[in-house]
Formats: C-alpha cells, sequence, structure tokens
C-alpha cells in the first residue's frame, strides 16, 4: 500500500486526476486499475478529484442503499420502505451469488503462468465483493445512527485502499482511520509500505514527518 502526499491541496489533486485518467501494469504487461481514495481537503478538493474522496465515496455508497435518508438530496422520491427492503435483499444476494461463482470459477482454473491473468482478475474480483459486503454490513448495522455508518463506511474505503492521497497534514487524519478496534476489521487497518512526497522541497521538515508517524517501511 501506498501513500502519496504534497504540500497543498491543489498539488495532492493534480496527482489524482492523473492516476484516474491512466491505467498500471504489472511486471506481466497486464494492465489494471488500483483502489484508491482521497483524505480530507473539504471543499478545497477540486471537481477532479471529488469522485475518490472517502467521505463522498462513503455518502454515494449509503445513498445507493438508502436513497430515503437525509443524506440524499432525492430523499422525497424514494421508494416505500418496503421496496426498499426488497431492493437492498436482491442487492444482498446478487453479491454473494457473485462471489459463489468467482470461487466456483476459482475452483476449475488452473494456476500456470499462462492462466496468471485470470487468476488474478479472480483474485482482484472476490476481494472487491468481500469489501462491498463489508460496507453493506456497515451500512445495514442497527446499532449505529447514519453519520456513524458514514464515519465507518469512509474508514473502510481509506483502509481497502491500494493507494491513499493526502496532503502531509491532512496525513494526521489517517492515525485515527483504522477500522482495527471494530468488529468490521479487515485485520489490516491503515498501515502503509511506502510514503510518497510530491514536490518535497516545498515542504518544511516538520510537515513532512506527519505521514511518517504511520510507520512506513519506505519513503
Amino acid at each position: 500500500r501506498i501513500l502519496v502526499c504534497a504540500p497543498s491541496n491543489g498539488a495532492v489533486d493534480e496527482i489524482v486526476s492523473r492516476f484516474l485518467s491512466e491505467k498500471f501494469i504489472d511486471g506481466c504487461g497486464i494492465e489494471y486499475t488500483p483502489e484508491i481514495a482521497r483524505v480530507g481537503g473539504g471543499d478545497k478538493v477540486n471537481d477532479a478529484a471529488k469522485d475518490v474522496v472517502a467521505e463522498t465515496l462513503a455518502e454515494k455508497f449509503y445513498i445507493a442503499l438508502f436513497p430515503s435518508s437525509r443524506t440524499s438530496a432525492l430523499a422525497l422520491a424514494a421508494p416505500p420502505p418496503e421496496e426498499l427492503a426488497v431492493k437492498r435483499e436482491a442487492w444482498l444476494n446478487k453479491l454473494t451469488a457473485k462471489k459463489e461463482q468467482l470461487m466456483n470459477k476459482w475452483d476449475n482454473t488452473l494456476i500456470t503462468p499462462e492462466n496468471r491473468g485470470a487468476v488474478l482478475d479472480i483474485c482482484e474480483n472476490v476481494e472487491r465483493l468481500d469489501r462491498e459486503l463489508r460496507r453493506y454490513m456497515i451500512a445495514s448495522a442497527n446499532d449505529l445512527n447514519e453519520e456513524e455508518k458514514l464515519r465507518l463506511i469512509a474508514k473502510a474505503y481509506i483502509e481497502d485502499a491500494n493507494i491513499v492521497f493526502a496532503t502531509l497534514s491532512g496525513a494526521a487524519i489517517l492515525q485515527g482511520a483504522s477500522l482495527s478496534q471494530t468488529k468490521w476489521s479487515a485485520g489490516e487497518g491503515v498501515s502503509f509500505d511506502t510514503v510518497i512526497i510530491d514536490e518535497a522541497a516545498q515542504a518544511t521538515e516538520l510537515s513532512c514527518l506527519v505521514p511518517l508517524i504511520l510507520g512506513p517501511k519506505k519513503c
């Protein structure tokens, strides 16, 4: 996992916009798109990066399940509760069925160098479905209010991302962004193998220490 930081919101968002316009290529020449999340920024985040802000991702996910919530601008046009319950159940069944299909495909796929791309594709899709199911469980929890659900779902997006973007000062938010002390923890928490600081020459030494508090292996 990688944490990418820069001194300003503008610099961070410029990097995010470039990431969104390109795909990654692994050692075997296979294209892939990593999960990414932007942390913090508030109203200062530009339009190119807004769609990957963790809080925005959480809100969109929650509204898709509960369009009658007060978070939704379409609350007045939401379907009846009974219809919503049926749709949510169908959505959960669909995710579960997809995962079963992928696991059956895994059982019938030989792990050979020639099948490397297919095997990786299955693994990535299973992991993606597991993340969706975890967010669904948080959103459907009966012991949480709406604000708590949105906050935890946002944390889940941060915890699940392969690459996280934040300003140097905004990286401090990540110290409390783990689900490790909750029943929805995936067991990994918010930790990073590498921290990359863009425009480091324009940053102060003290501000560069903020992301290093997270204990990356490399910088």
